[in-house]
């Protein structure tokens, strides 16, 4: 039996059951493809240099500086300027998690924090756009804060019956067990 596979050095080819397996997968600009498939085609070097400024920027990003900073996505974004010409932005993610100390992992029934900041970046390095997405103790009732995220989860207890048959276990994991899909194919689920 043939297949056929594309290389993307040598073009098309066609490949028989007892010869070599094809060169590995390469990405658009010809390096080998990231195993996690998170930073499409971005250097390393690229990667530890956004890891350092994130790092270094975290109050200006509305992160933390206290907590680590770490990039979840960096990838190379091509669209047409007003002047007609190709322009080349970075995308660059950067995400923290805040934990809540053990006596507060209850309040927020599992739900794992995060704040994060999304920066676009020009072909000069100059940022062109921060979004921001902090996450901060108290706030006014349209910034995302702690509070809210546990007023939230409040709510939801009292709307939920089930609730006071919980053990400790399942009610630390409360707000995770309420997200899963597979709850409802539940056997004895009111519908």
């Amino acid at each position: 039996m043939t297949r056929h596979f594309f290389n993307e050095d040598a073009g098309p080819t066609e490949e028989s059951d007892g010869a070599a397996a094809p060169a590995p997968a390469r990405n658009r600009v010809g390096v080998p493809d990231d195993p996690t498939g998170s930073f499409s085609g971005v250097s390393p070097g690229s990667y530890a240099a956004m890891q350092a400024y994130g790092t270094s920027q975290a109050a200006l990003l509305g992160l933390d500086p206290a907590l680590e900073v770490s990039v979840q996505g960096l990838h190379p974004t091509f669209r047409i300027g007003s002047n007609g010409r190709v322009r080349l932005d970075i995308v660059a993610q950067f995400i923290q998690e805040r934990k809540p100390p053990p006596e507060d992992r209850a309040r927020f029934g599992g739900l794992r924090l995060y704040a994060g900041t999304t920066v676009i970046f020009n072909q000069q390095g100059e940022v062109r756009y921060v979004i921001a997405k902090p996450l901060v103790d108290k706030g006014a009732p349209t910034v995302r804060s702690l509070d809210r995220i546990a007023d939230h989860v409040a709510l939801l207890d009292e709307a939920d019956d089930g609730s006071v048959w919980r053990d400790v276990a399942s009610f630390d994991r409360r707000m995770i067990e309420r997200a899963n899909s597979a709850i409802l194919d539940a056997p004895g689920l009111r519908r």
